[in-house]
């Protein structure tokens, strides 16, 4: 293993303009919120540009020596495209011109990231009759050429071709799936690939997949790897894996394919924590990185890492890293990840180095001790261990070892009940142990006064826990009506007392099927290995789509948890494609 590319995202300076405490999607920069009159909003350029030229010089001093930048379709103009569309490009192309000059003024790397594939009314207007797969893969490796050739600074693309954007995206260009088979993905990589092998650029292919079509198990499974890199030998292919089989949670071993395959590759980590409050409250995550790094030592082929710390996820939480209103435990993250990394540090000594430079000389013991015991409460109450620590799979998919909690979201529903109470066993221990943890939140605070950090935070960070705890008696404890109330009464005091804290979605409402018919589908749909069952391959992959619509159909009404996994991201209908 040799790492030494350490690429850090850098969508933080482009929200710096926005209104905090809105909505919005931290998947890519929000570009329909920067315009104003078709053109990007002139004041909102000077702006970006002092924030990008902080940013830059924070992020080079913790030792990341390359950026992405969002996002190709913003980088180039087809001779098709209206004039309109022309005109409001040309105004990003210039913002994008200065902000490239900053990032080489710094010696840092520039990647570009796209989805597979863009698209907006001219581009399906040119496409028209023509074969959709040659037209697309035709339009793609022109805007390379073109981004190339306007833009010789730059180092490499970063492919997303996996998930595309969600179904509350607005704008000129929408992404949505394009790749669907491994050999399609194998024909546009031998087809793009000389473009980057003659400008000697990278050519980056993220692995996350959610599941849909042929292609959905790329992130985790040897053979469908195979079939799309096999024998295609270049120095400019670098594939993209997360540390996990799934999202950025916890209680994740680590992905198997770093062991395997001859191909270059980057690991994914996360350092504000989309499923963990966003930065909001700590949620340290330096001491599972560093067994990552031990593990990878035998890694194939390693040759770096990208840290996202801002981008993922759905969320009013507007704190920016390294930002006026940055979080303290986002920075602690993304701070230790490059010293942890490049075998400088363990995470105890990086957490030290942190202290000293910024809360003064002799803190550090205290701040670890903070950290180490909010993982700990991360871990017993954020998630459930007897649940998270088990290895799940339906269909092409690693099932989340958080199911309760979905952004800015925490889900008590009775649905939900039935399915935690067919997967835990020692409920009670359980839920003891949830209060338990619930409890020492007291003593983050303590540590906190003592090293000047502030307190009210740590209050904040109780009372939500405190939901969730109760959350987690309702759902593995005998039935009453006294711990619903008690629910419904501590969310109405969170609603009133943080406006802008989490959304708490109830519904109580008594739902089929019985709990035997849960176990039932359960035993028969889930699987605890990743290879595909003969019920997988015959019945599941192929029908479970004609399955989920005629279950749809058959639903009498929505939930709010359904609401928000059909109205945010792909849908949830994309996990049955």
């Amino acid at each position: 293993m040799d790492i030494n590319l350490f690429i850090i995202d850098s969508l933080s300076p482009f929200f710096s303009p926005l209104e905090k405490n809105m909505e919005y999607n931290w998947s890519k920069v929000p570009f329909n919120f920067l315009e104003e009159n078709n053109l990007l909003k002139p004041e909102y350029k000077d702006t970006i540009l002092n924030a990008f030229e902080s940013y830059l010089v924070k992020v080079k001093n913790l030792g990341y020596n390359a950026i992405t930048i969002d996002e190709l379709c913003r980088m180039v103009i087809f001779n098709f495209y209206s004039i309109k569309i022309k005109k409001k490009l040309e105004s990003y192309i210039d913002l994008y011109r200065e902000i490239f000059k900053l990032v080489k003024n710094n010696n840092i790397k520039i990647y570009i990231t796209t989805d597979i594939m863009f698209y907006n009314n001219d581009i399906k207007n040119f496409i028209g009759k023509r074969n959709k797969n040659k037209a697309t893969s035709f339009l793609l490796k022109l805007a390379i050429r073109q981004l190339f050739n306007e833009f010789p600074e730059v180092d490499g693309v970063i492919f997303r071709l996996g998930e595309s954007d969600g179904v509350d995206v607005e704008g000129d260009f929408i992404s949505s799936l394009f790749i669907k088979t491994p050999k399609q993905c194998r024909t546009l990589i031998r087809y793009l690939l000389p473009l980057f092998e003659d400008r000697e650029k990278h050519m980056i292919i993220r692995s996350w997949t959610l599941g849909a079509y042929s292609i959905g198990d790329l992130m985790w499974n040897k053979d469908t790897v195979d079939k799309v890199f096999k024998n295609i030998e270049s120095e400019s292919l670098i594939l993209s894996l997360k540390y996990g089989e799934s999202d950025f949670f916890r209680y994740l071993n680590l992905n198997p394919l770093f062991y395997y395959g001859s191909i270059q590759k980057i690991i994914e980590l996360q350092s504000r924590r989309e499923y963990e409050g966003f930065g909001e409250f700590p949620s340290y995550i330096g001491s599972d990185y560093e067994k990552i790094y031990r593990y990878l030592q035998k890694a194939n082929n390693l040759i770096g890492l990208s840290t996202w710390c801002q981008t993922g996820g759905w969320s009013h939480f507007t704190k920016l890293t390294f930002s006026q209103d940055s979080s303290i435990w986002t920075e602690i993250n993304t701070y230790i990840i490059p010293q942890i990394f490049k075998g400088e540090f363990d995470s105890k000594q990086a957490v030290y180095n942190f202290a000293d430079e910024n809360l003064g000389v002799g803190n550090g013991q205290t701040l670890y001790k903070l950290l180490k015991l909010s993982q700990k409460i991360i871990r017993e109450l954020w998630y459930i261990p007897e649940i998270s620590s088990k290895r799940l799979y339906f269909r092409r998919s690693r099932i989340p070892t958080l199911l309760w909690n979905v952004w800015d979201n925490i889900i008590i529903s009775h649905s939900l009940r039935r399915i935690l109470k067919s997967l835990v066993l020692e409920r009670k221990e359980a839920i003891i142990d949830g209060y338990r943890a619930l409890s020492k939140i007291r003593k983050l605070k303590e540590y906190a006064y003592n090293i000047g950090i502030d307190t009210e935070q740590f209050d904040y960070m109780y009372d939500t826990f405190n939901i969730i705890a109760h959350g987690r008696e309702y759902y593995l404890g005998k039935w009453n009506l006294k711990i619903q109330d008690k629910i419904v009464e501590l969310s109405k005091e969170y609603k009133i007392k943080y406006p802008y804290g989490f959304h708490i979605l109830i519904d109580f409402s008594l739902v089929q099927p019985r709990k035997w018919v849960i176990k039932t589908i359960f035993k028969l749909a889930i699987r605890t290995r990743p290879e595909y069952t003969l019920l997988d391959k015959l019945i599941l992959i192929r029908l479970s789509s004609l399955i989920y619509i005629l279950v749809n159909l058959k639903r009498k009404r929505k939930t709010k948890s359904s609401e928000l996994l059909n109205e945010k991201a792909m849908g949830i209908q994309v996990f049955f494609k």
